[in-house]
């Protein structure tokens, strides 16, 4: 469940190694001692899985460009 209350449901499985579209969402840019973006942006974890593989389409949505940024 997201920060304000969206669920987010998965229809299927999948894999990481085969999805070929990747994105990073945001979330918690204000709350730098709470669980979100910076949490991630300070752990490594989330940068370091976003690999670059050819035909991987990486996108971001709001503060997930943090992310995308610090992988370069």
């Amino acid at each position: 469940m997201a920060a304000f209350g969206t669920r987010v449901r998965v229809d299927q499985g999948w894999s990481l190694r085969s999805a070929d579209v990747r994105v990073v969402p945001g979330g918690g840019f204000g709350q730098r001692d709470q669980p979100g973006i910076w949490a991630e942006f300070d752990s490594g974890v989330l940068p370091r899985a976003v690999a670059r593989r050819p035909g991987l389409v990486i996108s971001s949505l709001c503060t997930g460009a943090i992310i995308l940024g610090r992988r370069g």
